[in-house]
């Protein structure tokens, strides 16, 4: 996999005008520019899955009448977190009613946030690790070689880790809020969707993002320094496991874009009461290609940046 991988970046160099010069080209691998290069691929998808998440509990607001009185407190808050409280006020509109909804609603500019702040600090240090030399060793000419350990990326690591563990959270934030959608106890949706017509309604719904959660769970629960090795007879003895994490945080991000694709389904559903529609669009998620598809194309973030 390596060798092709580099294979097809020394193709895509020759159709520029950039010409590898002595070194070069094992710098690239023994830098961290591979590790930067692929989870700098990532962040279209991060965005993405915010963004959707946004317009998920904007829609999910209107439909339930939820109290919109979570977000008063932060709107005088400061940075970020104050332009989403504003912009999601204007969009979704005031509603104080007296009861509470469940955490899992009440949550949600926390779980917003989190989201943001975790992608925010990964961007943040992939600009400072982009600005950094990196090799090994450093080689800036016969008389100035320098050893180092550039290649190793633990705090890209960690900010990485910090985006899977936000998308975990972010997921079981929107798990439990579906099964409250669909549980009966909000006055103007009935259990589980259903009506004359489909007396059943979406029953088993809730139980398809509950098993897409449990699966994330499973397979992204090891931290990355639970455990270490050592190589080359302890020369190589340490190494910051960033590739392998972003391979992770892809497997999340794709899990948590089912979720929120289920979820943004049921809403349309109980908004059109179109079940066939419905469950012909259940089939489909997470069969599209969600990143040609919504890359650029950004409903909300944009526009939340652009408040004063």
């Amino acid at each position: 996999m390596g060798k092709f991988f580099a294979k097809s970046i020394l193709i895509e160099l020759e159709k520029t005008d950039i010409k590898l010069k002595n070194k070069d080209g094992i710098s690239l691998i023994n830098g961290n520019f591979i590790q930067l290069g692929i989870t700098l691929s990532a962040i279209p998808s991060l965005d993405m899955l915010l963004d959707k998440l946004i317009d998920n509990s904007i829609n999910y607001f209107r439909l339930t009448s939820s109290n919109t009185s979570v977000l008063s407190p932060l709107i005088n808050d400061k940075g970020w977190i104050s332009k989403l409280c504003r912009y999601l006020t204007e969009n979704i509109g005031e509603n104080s009613k007296s009861v509470q909804d469940s955490v899992s609603v009440r949550a949600m500019p926390q779980t917003i946030e989190l989201l943001y702040d975790s992608v925010f600090q990964l961007k943040s240090h992939l600009e400072i690790l982009f600005t950094r030399p990196s090799d090994n060793p450093l080689v800036f000419d016969k008389n100035n070689i320098l050893s180092n350990a550039s290649f190793i990326t633990p705090i890209l690591s960690l900010r990485i880790e910090g985006c899977i563990n936000a998308i975990l959270f972010m997921s079981w934030i929107v798990e439990r809020r579906v099964h409250y959608l669909l549980s009966g106890q909000i006055e103007h949706i009935s259990l589980n969707g259903s009506n004359a017509n489909n007396q059943l309604g979406m029953v088993q719904v809730p139980k398809l993002i509950s098993s897409i959660l449990e699966e994330m769970r499973l397979n992204l629960g090891r931290r990355a320094y639970a455990s270490g090795s050592s190589t080359s007879y302890g020369t190589e003895d340490a190494w910051s496991l960033t590739i392998s994490l972003v391979e992770q945080l892809n497997i999340a991000t794709e899990s948590a874009n089912k979720i929120l694709e289920i979820e943004q389904l049921i809403i349309k559903n109980l908004n059109n009461k179109d079940y066939d529609k419905f469950k012909t669009e259940l089939l489909k998620v997470g069969k599209s290609d969600v990143i040609r598809k919504y890359y650029g194309e950004f409903k909300h973030l944009e526009n939340i940046e652009a408040i004063k």
